[in-house]
């Protein structure tokens, strides 16, 4: 016969915590989070997109996912003038909101601004791609998650915040 039963629970090592992770989120210091927003050019519209990216990424904690799903309608005001998201497309899969902090939102009322003087309108996406020479072009599709992996790496590095910077280090 069996001696002994090999499903009890000391006989069964626990399954890893975190199976698949390969290294913890690198935190980055709040001094440093603002040298990161600052790094896009300010000059084209492109960069002022970069910047209201990174601002709210940082400002509201957003996954790459919530972030280039927002359309310019889901930037909304409180009465009592704070801004915050109205995200759809959460990990919880339920709608949520989110406020943001001035220092985050200023960027992106200045990008909304300018985007609906191009007579973008609130269900247009508000991050969206670009295309052409030196990516000068902007499109109407929004812009993929990896795009806006790859712009937090490149500035991250820029500010000097590490190569071990995620999009995840922001939240």
């Amino acid at each position: 016969g069996i001696s002994e039963n090999p499903f009890e629970a000391d006989r069964v090592p626990p399954p890893p915590k975190d199976p698949g992770r390969k290294r913890p989120t690198q935190m980055i210091e709040f001094d440093r989070v603002l040298e990161i927003i600052n790094v896009p050019n300010t000059e084209s519209p492109k960069g002022r997109r970069d910047r209201a990216i990174l601002a709210l990424l940082f400002g509201g904690g957003l996954r790459r996912s919530e972030l280039v799903a927002l359309r310019i309608g889901d930037v909304r005001k409180t009465s009592s003038g704070t801004a915050f998201l109205y995200l759809r497309h959460t990990k919880a899969k339920r709608d949520a909101e989110q406020a943001l902090p001035s220092w985050a939102a200023e960027p992106l009322w200045d990008l909304i601004r300018e985007r609906k003087q191009g007579g973008a309108g609130d269900g247009d996406y508000l991050f969206v791609g670009f295309t052409g020479r030196a990516g000068a072009t902007m499109t109407s599709r929004p812009m993929s998650d990896t795009a806006v992996y790859l712009l937090f790496k490149r500035c991250c590095m820029a500010a000097g915040a590490g190569v071990f910077a995620t999009p995840h280090s922001a939240r």
